[in-house]
């Protein structure tokens, strides 16, 4: 995942750090958007541009990455992972990585 760089617009720096500190939580790009102080669609629009992919696949790759760390440290069980990084359970945890880059 490609990092912001520095012509992004502060509001994407500011939007992303909101991003990593709501995994597992559910959200819309319509709050995300808001909270940054810009139209949904120029958000969207200018996140992938800068980022290199959707808010969407950003936020479950976060979340893959939160839960592999947590699993790496064995820290706790799949099933609280799971449901820590806002999936329904350790199957859903499962489907939704498949696909996500290493």
């Amino acid at each position: 995942m490609r990092l912001v760089d520095a012509h992004a617009p502060r509001w994407l720096h500011d939007a992303r750090e909101l991003l990593d500190a709501l995994i597992g939580e559910s959200t819309s790009l319509r709050t995300i958007a808001a909270a940054a102080g810009v139209h949904p669609v120029h958000f969207a629009a200018t996140f992938r541009r800068f980022v290199g992919c959707s808010v969407g696949e950003y936020a479950r790759r976060r979340r893959f990455e939160h839960a592999r760390r947590k699993l790496a440290a064995l820290e706790l069980p799949l099933s609280d992972v799971a449901a820590e990084a806002g999936s329904a359970d350790r199957s859903h945890l499962t489907r939704t990585s498949n696909g996500l880059p290493e």
